[in-house]
């Protein structure tokens, strides 16, 4: 269960993979649309209410505009996904860096007794 960031619309999902929207003043039922093919576990929805990230069963994460309109998804995990969060300004995270080289040293780190030559 996800309330849009205006809390006018509260989203829940189900074990089917439907998404219901419900009025956040009445809770009223508006609709329900079958979104995903397994079990949805987590909502998520941007700062600015413009997007709305699920996750279910399977691992996957799909991204929707306005809630409705499927954009893209991912698989981002072999198992469930537990927990989403999204960027303050609604943008993708930057990609981590690079891992740093291995460090050059002439010979081993360890002293073994024996002479080693030095790494290219």
């Amino acid at each position: 269960m996800q309330w849009t960031p205006d809390a006018a619309t509260v989203i829940t999902g189900s074990a089917s993979g439907a998404f219901t929207r419900w009025a956040g003043t009445t809770f009223n039922y508006e609709s329900v649309q079958q979104n995903c093919a397994r079990a949805v576990r987590v909502l998520c929805w941007s700062h600015s209410g413009e997007w709305l990230l699920s996750a279910d069963d399977s691992g996957e994460v799909l991204g929707w505009h306005g809630g409705v309109v499927k954009e893209g998804a991912f698989n981002a995990h072999k198992d469930v996904v537990r927990g989403l969060s999204m960027a303050p300004t609604g943008e993708p995270a930057p990609p981590p860096p690079p891992p740093p080289p291995p460090p050059r040293v002439a010979g081993h780190p360890w002293v073994c007794g024996a002479s080693h030559p030095p790494l290219p």
